[in-house]
């Protein structure tokens, strides 16, 4: 009869597989084998995140800090947070949150749009210089795509088959979009797509944040 092996007879081990005692040197074997494939790999992947980069469109950030004054409470004084039968709700209003609520509205974010060109985006791939300190496109404006290209000293404004020249400094427009750029950028030439003023507001209203400080 066979008996039982004994557990402190190291004998009847199992063996143990040369997989589980694999070193660096072990991967670095691998990785000569594959070499070819992980390079491939790594080229896709560096292809793949540089164009996502070169396309993304550009996103610009602005931050202000507005103080409020109310000057009837600085004349009137306490009188001036009393409630009077013609106000009878104004000791329940917060002054903070009702301005924040007028910087938020889509009339201020109309008259940002209007003011600063909002409606002109650089198109994937192109960038938005910072040469061009005025840009105004109008609501009867009928063009799409603006092409732009900057010349020793000069600048071209194109849309469709009408185009402006002007020098640098002095205002070129075309199909309502107005332009001045004040010296000649790096870039030889970008492209802006003009999109609707209601899209505009929209991008602008979704992104505007008013914390209030205290």
């Amino acid at each position: 009869m066979r008996l039982p092996p004994d557990p402190l007879d190291t004998s009847f081990a199992v063996p143990t597989t040369g997989t589980e005692f694999a070193g660096i040197s072990e991967y670095i074997a691998m990785a000569k084998r594959r070499w070819l494939l992980i390079i491939l790999v790594a080229l896709v992947c560096t292809g793949y995140t540089f164009n996502s980069v070169r396309n993304e469109r550009a996103q610009y950030k602005s931050r202000a800090t507005v103080r409020l004054v109310d000057p009837s409470r600085a004349i009137a004084g306490d009188m001036a947070g009393s409630m009077s039968p013609q106000m009878p709700f104004s000791n329940q209003t917060n002054p903070i949150s009702s301005q924040q609520e007028i910087v938020m509205s889509e009339a201020v974010a109309t008259i940002a749009v209007d003011l600063k060109g909002l409606r002109l985006v650089a198109a994937p791939g192109m960038t938005f210089p910072q040469q061009i300190t005025y840009a105004t496109v109008s609501d009867s404006s009928p063009a799409r795509l603006v092409n732009m290209s900057f010349q020793p000293t000069t600048f071209v404004v194109s849309s469709g088959n009408r185009s402006a020249t002007a020098a640098y400094g002095s205002q070129a427009e075309v199909d309502g979009v107005r332009l001045i750029v004040a010296s000649r950028p790096k870039v030889p030439a970008t492209t802006f797509n003009v999109i609707s003023k209601e899209s505009a507001i929209s991008q602008i209203a979704s992104k505007l944040r008013v914390p209030s400080r205290a």
